[in-house]
């Protein structure tokens, strides 16, 4: 039968052992797309130089020297900015990473400026769509909580995010019971410092919920991804991408319980969210496309209902 999915990399879980699980990471929403203008040779090898400041700040990050790497991003930002305008995918990409830099060195002040400049660009630049804005205020929130947090606090939250990372690594060894102990700790962990009401705390839980699927606890899986669902559609909103998958895994978690009247309108919901994503050729399209196929044909072939107690 179909398979789970889960965004940013974490676990995806399959709902036989013959299927293989699919591991995705969730792609952003295509943006709004306007034909560019035509840029004049100076402005083409000013964009030159913004790709060689650009490959310069991926190698100062890799090499720990983030002081550096802060100055070239910064350099990088002001071309961008005077070529393509502030409010180009570019320029606001290069900010976000403008502010996960002055995260790493812990310039909480630096990094709640610049998320705070990503999510107004954002919420200015998206009419319809608007997931990224809701990322970007998610971000900031994430930033604001790290800089309330002591240094043990902080310590703390960076340990959850090695824990999913590694709870991950242990799921694809197939260490389903070790990594269920870790995943029980990143989620308290998140839970404590983040809250419940949180997409972090979220993404945590579907870990778990993978652990205990792949250790035959379905019906305790299902409790938790019913609220991953609820919790992911509260606060990132039914139009993002983490919904359809939250909606994908849990329609998969009762495909293997044999329920299939409550599978089908998740997967239906799920294939047009995908679909006015990421187009019909996207891998999560096809594998919710099969799922539903599977959701039908188990359902036509389906033993009516025996006669009830009442009845008998």
């Amino acid at each position: 039968m179909g398979g789970f999915c889960n965004p940013r990399g974490f676990p995806a879980i399959a709902a036989t052992a013959a299927v293989a699980a699919l591991l995705l990471s969730g792609l952003a929403a295509p943006a709004d797309t306007q034909p560019a203008p035509e840029l004049t040779a100076a402005q083409k090898e000013r964009l030159k130089e913004r790709d060689r400041i650009g490959k310069q700040v991926e190698a100062m990050r890799a090499q720990k020297k983030l002081p550096e790497a802060i100055k070239a991003a910064e350099a990088k930002l002001a071309i961008e900015r005077e070529v393509l305008g502030e409010t180009g995918d570019a320029a606001i990409e290069s900010l976000e990473l403008l502010a996960q830099l002055h995260q790493d060195v812990e310039d909480w002040a630096a990094a709640t400026r610049a998320r705070t400049e990503v999510l107004a660009l954002r919420t200015r630049t998206q009419s319809k769509d608007q997931r990224q804005s809701k990322e970007a205020r998610w971000a900031l929130e994430r930033v604001e909580t790290l800089a309330k947090l002591d240094r043990a606090g902080r310590s703390r939250l960076a340990e959850a995010d090695r824990l999913d990372r590694q709870v991950y690594e242990l799921f694809a060894r197939g260490e389903n019971r070790k990594a269920e102990g870790l995943a029980r700790q990143a989620v308290q962990i998140r839970q404590e410092l983040q809250g419940e009401h949180h997409p972090d705390y979220a993404l945590s839980l579907s870990n778990l919920a993978s652990q205990l699927m792949h250790m035959g606890q379905p019906a305790a899986a299902r409790q938790l991804l019913e609220r991953v669902a609820a919790l992911t559609r509260e606060t990132l909103g039914e139009d993002h991408d983490r919904y359809a998958y939250c909606l994908l895994n849990l329609a998969g978690c009762c495909l293997i319980q044999g329920d299939y009247v409550p599978a089908r309108p998740m997967l239906e919901k799920a294939l047009a969210l995908i679909k006015q994503s990421h187009g019909e050729r996207h891998p999560v399209f096809i594998l919710c496309l099969n799922n539903l196929g599977d959701c039908l044909c188990s359902r036509a072939i389906m033993p009516p209902p025996g006669p009830s107690s009442s009845e008998s």
